[in-house]
């Protein structure tokens, strides 16, 4: 009859003390994190049931700074997946995602994860984009890696440096677009002379006989002495140049 009596009694002291416990995993997890005992706030947080968006978020956040300090990457991959869904706007949550990616090896989900967040609106430093086009080149599209470096000079004008120059162009020049990656290396050998020979050899491939000859001197002192005098007089002989193609064969 008792029992009967106050059934909302009981119901609702049972419901507190499942509240209580559950806060209780909560705040031990937090005081583990505070210690810096990763593993034993991972255990804690794993054991509590968030109410509502908020609490739900807050865990998933002790959570994967846990996951990350103990290096369980595949299991922060996924932590910061749920979190991003409530914050896809937050930078550091891509940049954590992709880093968990590259640390297991996944480049290609790393790429996939980069095009996302740029769809989502996010901004990237100079450094991420040269990363992103160094995963194109990895995955056999270097005409995409290229684009992306086009992509950065556009957004950071002072990042054509040499380097990134030489980067493109090279990207350019394996993805077989022969008049870009000639542009390309014509911008790379007027910041660094070494480099008129890898152009000169580029226009005699594709033919462009008298633009070679017009810089293939320039190349000379950067060039093996035999391949060089090979190159000169094919040229000279491709312009129907016999005489000095025949002297050059001489030296």
């Amino acid at each position: 009859l008792l029992k009967n009596d106050y059934p909302t009694s009981d119901s609702s002291e049972k419901n507190q003390l499942a509240k209580d416990k559950n806060d209780i995993q909560l705040r031990m997890s937090m005081a583990y994190y505070q210690q810096q005992n990763w593993k034993s706030s991972l255990s804690r947080i794993k054991r509590y049931q968030p109410r509502d968006t908020k609490e739900t978020l807050q865990a998933l956040k002790i959570r994967v700074v846990s996951e990350l300090q103990l290096e369980k990457w595949k299991d922060a991959e996924k932590t910061v997946g749920r979190i991003i869904r409530f914050e896809p706007n937050q930078k550091s949550w891509w940049q954590q995602l992709i880093s968990t990616q590259l640390q297991q090896g996944k480049q290609l989900s790393a790429l996939e994860s980069y095009a996302l967040s740029k769809l989502q609106g996010i901004q990237l430093t100079q450094s991420e984009y040269v990363v992103l086009a160094q995963l194109y080149g990895q995955h056999r599209m270097p005409e995409k890696a290229a684009r992306i470096l086009k992509e950065m000079f556009n957004e950071y004008p002072k990042s054509q440096s040499e380097k990134h120059l030489k980067l493109q162009a090279n990207y350019w020049q394996i993805a077989k677009e022969w008049n870009k990656a000639i542009n390309g290396w014509q911008r790379v050998a007027s910041m660094n002379p070494k480099y008129h020979w890898r152009l000169a050899q580029l226009l005699i491939q594709q033919s462009r006989y008298k633009q070679a000859l017009g810089i293939i001197d320039k190349a000379k002192p950067y060039a093996n002495r035999n391949d060089f005098s090979m190159a000169k007089i094919r040229l000279l002989y491709k312009l129907n140049r016999y005489q000095d193609a025949l002297a050059e064969a001489k030296r």
